[in-house]
């Protein structure tokens, strides 16, 4: 999604601290999303462009302003020149395949929504998992039906 990112995760044995798996994302991701914003800003060149022509209020937006936006936002903060992320994060514990299933098709269709536009059918979003669901295939072979 263009301001927001859903995702699914399950920890490993060796990881069971999800405040310092979701630290370490928001991170990566801040550190690589200013680093793209700033090279798209010198080259003038939008590489994702095309993926909102269906949403003319993201398409208002650029790479300056998207930098100018993220700024403004970290004005605040002593040890940041840009805020990416919310301080917080809305985790919920999926505790049965039912909840599972509810949250991937909310997850897949969220793309098709009116607010962003962005596709008319969920398979055929870039970023989604559910082409591979919609297909009869795993995503890198997962079997979801053995998460429980």
């Amino acid at each position: 999604m263009p301001n927001h990112l859903h995702w699914i995760m399950k920890l490993s044995s060796n990881d069971d601290d999800i405040v310092k798996v979701l630290r370490t994302l928001k991170s990566y991701t801040a550190t690589q999303l200013l680093k793209q914003l700033i090279k798209e800003v010198q080259s003038g060149d939008l590489p994702l462009h095309h993926l909102f022509v269906g949403n003319s209020q993201i398409l208002q937006e650029n790479p300056k302003c998207m930098l100018e936006y993220f700024s403004l936002l970290a004005k605040e903060d002593l040890d940041q020149s840009h805020r990416f992320w919310q301080r917080d994060s809305d985790v919920k514990l999926i505790d049965s395949n039912k909840f599972l299933i509810q949250k991937l098709q909310y997850i897949h269709n969220n793309p098709v929504r009116e607010r962003w536009n962005i596709i008319k059918e969920p398979d055929t979003y870039p970023f989604s998992s559910c082409r591979y669901y919609e297909n009869g295939k795993d995503w890198n072979n997962l079997n979801i039906q053995s998460l429980f």
